[in-house]
């Protein structure tokens, strides 16, 4: 049997870490588009972007997280490596889970393998924005769990496999 693992992932960002700017990627022009400023208090806690060439729940492509030390750019393309997802709904029908990543190449993160070896402040801290970001526009979104790095690994093969067939 072929191994399917995805043991990093091409992601673009689009909000780097500590932006209180949402920015979003076209994948029809390959720019990074400006959305809205957040409120001052609401910051992203790590670079958020997307995996090209891919489509989740949602109709947009997969979404990624990748939890570091530094902030990068708008429209870089990181190599992460997924630890984990967390879990979310944004609608009464409507899941929009979002991959957990770390910098592929920082040699600082090679101890952390799953989302259970993050540390808890750390979790904490992507599950709060969350909580804030996602109910910013009066939805009700909601935080529902974690899930594991393997999880996140099908998730992207999932979105890429989406993606292929539209």
């Amino acid at each position: 049997m072929q191994n399917l693992a995805v043991s990093w992932v091409d992601t673009i960002v689009e909000i780097p870490r500590g932006s209180g700017i949402k920015y979003k990627y076209d994948e029809k022009t390959g720019g990074v588009q400006y959305e809205r400023a957040l409120p001052p208090n609401v910051q992203f806690p790590g670079e958020y972007g997307v995996v090209p060439y891919s489509l989740s729940g949602d109709g947009e492509p997969l979404e990624v997280i990748i939890v570091g030390q530094l902030p990068t750019f708008p429209g870089v393309l990181m190599q992460a490596r997924p630890i984990g997802l967390i879990r979310m709904k944004i609608a009464p029908e409507q899941h929009d889970d979002k991959v957990i990543a770390l910098p592929a190449l920082d040699p600082s993160f090679n101890d952390i393998k799953d989302l259970s070896d993050l540390p808890l402040d750390m979790r904490e801290e992507v599950a709060g924005f969350f909580r804030t970001f996602t109910n910013l526009d009066g939805s009700q979104a909601a935080v529902l769990g974690w899930g594991s790095a393997q999880e996140a690994q099908m998730a992207v093969l999932q979105a890429r496999a989406a993606y292929a067939r539209k």
